[in-house]
């Protein structure tokens, strides 16, 4: 989880243009983690953004987050416009160390 934040985080100081961004982490009753992070930089359009990864064409750290989301069994999900900031989500189910959720 920390290395989806730094990531986020970088990715917003390097592209975004963001004056502010923000991270929230909530441990939700549905034994799951949610890590939001909101910035209010240059967005961009995500449909835009998922065809040039499909291609290879750039975008290396969103592909690696979203990889690293779906090793640990979560959900990913991009919301942004261009002029109108980007809201990364990603819930991370929690389990124990012996691989039963808690």
């Amino acid at each position: 989880m920390y290395r989806l934040v730094q990531e986020a985080f970088s990715n917003a100081l390097k592209h975004a243009d963001a004056s502010h961004i923000s991270l929230e982490v909530a441990f939700l009753a549905e034994q799951q983690v949610r890590i939001t992070i909101h910035d209010n930089g240059v967005g961009f359009d995500p449909e835009l953004m998922e065809n040039r990864i499909k291609t290879g064409d750039t975008h290396f750290g969103i592909m690696g987050m979203r990889e690293r989301v779906e090793l640990l069994d979560g959900e990913f999900e991009i919301q942004s416009k261009p002029s109108a900031g980007t809201k990364l989500i990603i819930h991370i189910p929690i389990a124990k160390e012996d691989g039963k959720e808690i």
